[in-house]
C-alpha cells in the first residue's frame, strides 16, 4: 500500500494508531456509582454477567468489535489516501528531460515528430506509478517547464506547450531518490550518464536544407550587395535538391542540384539587379521530412540612388555631396522648396539653416535650423561647447570621433523622445525621432564648428547618406526567444504580414520565433529588421544521432489503484450495518 499524503512510517503509525484507539474505547471499563438497591436486583446483576460470559455473548462482542475495527481503519486508510501496491513502497520523485531541440521536429514514419512523440512517451510514464508521485519536467536547455507537481493534468499541459527551439542540451545533476528520464532523438547528443534512463526517438529522416545564406557588398561597391548560399543534403542516402532563390517579384533563380550523402552545394550571387527587399532562398526535395531548415530569408537594402534635395542658403557642402557615390543631388534655395506631394521625385531631404513649416513625408536632416513647431522646442544658445558625449555605436557615428570637435554656438533644444546621439539632455547637439516624420537634426550649423577640418567628416557624410538611404541588412537571430535592444518594439512578421506577440523586459523587446522568418521591429524611433533561422549546419543533421532504431520498450511502472473511494464506501455500508444489528440486539 502506498499513502499519498503520508510517509509510509506515517501511514502505517496512523493505521496502527487508530486500531489501538478503537480497542482501548472498546474495553474500557465505565466506572458506575455505588447505590444501594434490594437484593433481588443484585441477584439479577449476577445472572446477568453469568449470561454475558456465554459463548453466545462472547460472539456478538466479537462482532461487535470486529465490525468497529473495520470502520475505523476503514475512515483512517481513506483519509490517508491509500493505493493499492507494493507494500512499503515510497513515492518517486521523477524527472523528465524533453529533448526539444530543432532536429525533434522531424517527422517520423506515421507523420509526427520527434517531439511529438517525445511527449506522448512522457504521457504514458505519467499515466503510471502512485498518484502521489511527484513529475518535474525540463526541457533541453535545463529549464524548468513544470516544477515538481502531482498534479499530472498541469505537467501534461506543460508538456504540450513545448516547441523545438532550444539550442543545446543540457540535463540535470542526478540526485539520491530521484529517477531521471531522458527522451531524446541522441541527435549531437554526448554520452548520457548510466543513472539516466533514456527513451530513444530516432528513425532515419529524408532531409537537406539551407546552412548558410547571406548578403554583404561589393568590394569594389558599397551599395551593389552579392549573397552567398550554402545548401545541403543530410539525408542517408544521394538525392535530387531543387534550390531557388526569390523576391518580391518572383523566381530570380531556380535550380535542381544531385547532391550525395552529407553533399554541400555553394554559390554567389550578384544582386545588383535587385534594388532592395526581402529575398528568400528555398530547398524542395521529396520526402523532406524536417521543415525548419527549408527557407532562409534576409533583407536587401535599397541599391537605386538616393535622391536626395539640399535646400540651403550658401550650399557649403555641396561639393562634398556632389563626390558620394549612389547619391543624386538637387540644390534649391528655400525659395524653390515645395512640400512633398505623391509624384515627388525626392527620396529625401536636407535643409541647411533653414527647416519648412510642415515635416515633409519623407526622411530629413537638418543642419542648425530655427525653430518650427514639429521640431524640439529651442530653448536658448550655447556658445563655446567643450567636450561632449556621443554614441559611438549609432550608425551615423560610426568610425566618427568627434572628441576633439569645438562648437561655436548651438542651440538648445528640449529633446522630449528623440534618441540624443550626441551630447546630453541638459545639451542633446544631434538628435533623432520617428514622428511626425523619420528625421536627424544637427542642433549646429557646420559652419559654427571645425568639422569639415576633422579626418572623420567625409565618413559622417557617408554615414548621413545610407542614414537618408534608412535600409539595412537584417540582423540575424535563432529560432527560439529572441531579445532585441528594442524598448516596447511592435514586431511584425512581414513573410505573413501578421503582428507578433511581444513583450518588453528589462528595456528590451522580447518575441518567440518558431519557423524561419524576417521580422520588422519598430519602436517609435527606430525600424530594424530581423531574420530569424537556425544557426548553423549541425542544426541540419537531424541523422546524426547515437541511436540507431527508436526504442520500442519503454520501463514505465503500473498505474496504482487508489482506494479512498472504495474504502469510504466500506465505512459506510458498515456503519448502516452497525446500526441495524445494534437496534436488533445482535451486536452490542
Amino acid at each position: 500500500m502506498t499513502f499519498l499524503g503520508l510517509s509510509q512510517t506515517a501511514g502505517w503509525l496512523l493505521v496502527t494508531g487508530t486500531a489501538a484507539a478503537i480497542l482501548v474505547i472498546f474495553f474500557l471499563r465505565i466506572q458506575h456509582r455505588r447505590a444501594m438497591v434490594s437484593s433481588s436486583i443484585l441477584w439479577e446483576r449476577v445472572l446477568e454477567r453469568k449470561k454475558r460470559r456465554s459463548l453466545l455473548e462472547w460472539l456478538r462482542r466479537l462482532i461487535s468489535l470486529l465490525i468497529a475495527l473495520a470502520i475505523g481503519l476503514s475512515l483512517a486508510m481513506a483519509f490517508g489516501e491509500v493505493e493499492s501496491g507494493r507494500a512499503g513502497r515510497e513515492p518517486r520523485d521523477v524527472r523528465l528531460v524533453v529533448d526539444n531541440r530543432p532536429t525533434m521536429a522531424s517527422l517520423m514514419s506515421d507523420g509526427r515528430s520527434r517531439l511529438d512523440h517525445a511527449v506522448e512517451q512522457a504521457g504514458e510514464l505519467l499515466a503510471g506509478g502512485s498518484s502521489a508521485d511527484r513529475f518535474t519536467v525540463y526541457d533541453a536547455a535545463g529549464a524548468v517547464v513544470a516544477a515538481a507537481t502531482r498534479d499530472r493534468d498541469a505537467v501534461r499541459e506543460s508538456l504540450g506547450q513545448l516547441r523545438p527551439t532550444a539550442r543545446a542540451l543540457v540535463l540535470p545533476l542526478v540526485e539520491p531518490g530521484t529517477e531521471t528520464w531522458l527522451l531524446t532523438d541522441g541527435v549531437g547528443a554526448a554520452e548520457v550518464p548510466a543513472d539516466v534512463r533514456v527513451v530513444a526517438l530516432y528513425e532515419p529522416v529524408v532531409n537537406a536544407g539551407v546552412t548558410s545564406f547571406e548578403i554583404k557588398p561589393q568590394p569594389t561597391d558599397p551599395y551593389r550587395y552579392e549573397a552567398f548560399l550554402e545548401v545541403g543534403n543530410f539525408s542517408v542516402d544521394a538525392r535530387t535538391v531543387s534550390i531557388t532563390l526569390r523576391d518580391q517579384a518572383g523566381v530570380q533563380f531556380r535550380r535542381a542540384i544531385d547532391l550525395d550523402a552529407g553533399g554541400l552545394y555553394r554559390n554567389t550571387f550578384d544582386l545588383g539587379t535587385l534594388d532592395g527587399g526581402e529575398l528568400r532562398a528555398e530547398v524542395a526535395l521529396d520526402g523532406d521530412g524536417y521543415a525548419l531548415d527549408d527557407r532562409a530569408h534576409v533583407w536587401l537594402p535599397r541599391t537605386a540612388p538616393v535622391r536626395l534635395a539640399y535646400v540651403t542658403l550658401s550650399g557649403g557642402l555641396e561639393s562634398l555631396l556632389g563626390s558620394v557615390p549612389h547619391l543624386e543631388l538637387t540644390v534649391m534655395e528655400p525659395s524653390e522648396y515645395r512640400p512633398p506631394s505623391e509624384d515627388d521625385t525626392f527620396d529625401a531631404y536636407l535643409f541647411e539653416g533653414w527647416a519648412p513649416a510642415v515635416a515633409p513625408a519623407r526622411p530629413t536632416v537638418l543642419l542648425g535650423p530655427p525653430a518650427v513647431d514639429w521640431l524640439p522646442r529651442h530653448l536658448g544658445v550655447q556658445h563655446e561647447v567643450g567636450v561632449f558625449p556621443f554614441d559611438a555605436a549609432a550608425p551615423l557615428l560610426r568610425h566618427v570621433d568627434l572628441h576633439d570637435v569645438a562648437i561655436a554656438r548651438a542651440n538648445i533644444v528640449d529633446p522630449r523622445d528623440a534618441v540624443i546621439l550626441a551630447g546630453d539632455e541638459s545639451l542633446p547637439l544631434i538628435v533623432s525621432g520617428l514622428r511626425p516624420t523619420r528625421w536627424l537634426m544637427l542642433n549646429f550649423a557646420i559652419a559654427d564648428t571645425d568639422l569639415e577640418q576633422a579626418v572623420g567628416f567625409p565618413i559622417l557624410v557617408s554615414n548621413l547618406v545610407e542614414w537618408l538611404r534608412g535600409d539595412a541588412p537584417a540582423r540575424r537571430v535563432s529560432l527560439g526567444t529572441v531579445a532585441i535592444d528594442l524598448p516596447d518594439a511592435r514586431i511584425r512578421d512581414l513573410s505573413t504580414g501578421n503582428n507578433v506577440e511581444a513583450r518588453s523586459v528589462g528595456g528590451r523587446t522580447v518575441f518567440l520565433a518558431n519557423e524561419p522568418a524576417l521580422y520588422l521591429a519598430t519602436d517609435g524611433r527606430r525600424s530594424v529588421h530581423f531574420a530569424a533561422r537556425l544557426d548553423g549546419r549541425e542544426r541540419s543533421m537531424v541523422n546524426a544521432s547515437i541511436f540507431e532504431v527508436p526504442d520500442a520498450e519503454l520501463e514505465s511502472p503500473p498505474e496504482a489503484r487508489s482506494l479512498w473511494p472504495i474504502l469510504l464506501g466500506v465505512a459506510a455500508i458498515l456503519l448502516l450495518l452497525e446500526g441495524l444489528t445494534y437496534h436488533r440486539r445482535i451486536t452490542v
